[in-house]
């Protein structure tokens, strides 16, 4: 029979990246609040890294979901304005946001 055709090796390729990217994308906000936080802050047993109140693990939460959100507007922004602009446009506001923080 031979070698599969290139396509299907790509398509396949591109199966498995959406399924690992979905994975991960699902898989971190859970990972931060169930794997790093410590469920007993006053034991010294207790597994996790931080010692975060409920309050900080919901912003923490609400970050990562709002850099999701974010990229809508980039890609609108990309839709009208083109790759290369926006991309330009992203890069002078980085810049400017590192001199105004530095």
């Amino acid at each position: 029979m031979g070698s599969p055709k290139f396509r299907y090796v790509v398509f396949v390729m591109a199966i498995a990246t959406v399924f690992f990217e979905q994975v991960s994308r699902f898989g971190t906000p859970i990972a931060i609040i169930n794997g790093m936080v410590k469920q007993n802050c006053s034991d010294p047993n207790d597994d996790g890294e931080y010692c975060w109140s409920e309050q900080t693990q919901a912003a923490l939460i609400g970050a990562f979901f709002y850099g999701y959100m974010f990229q809508f507007i980039i890609v609108e922004l990309a839709a009208k304005m083109g790759f290369t602009n926006t991309v330009r446009i992203s890069l002078l506001i980085s810049g400017k946001r590192n001199n105004i923080i530095d």
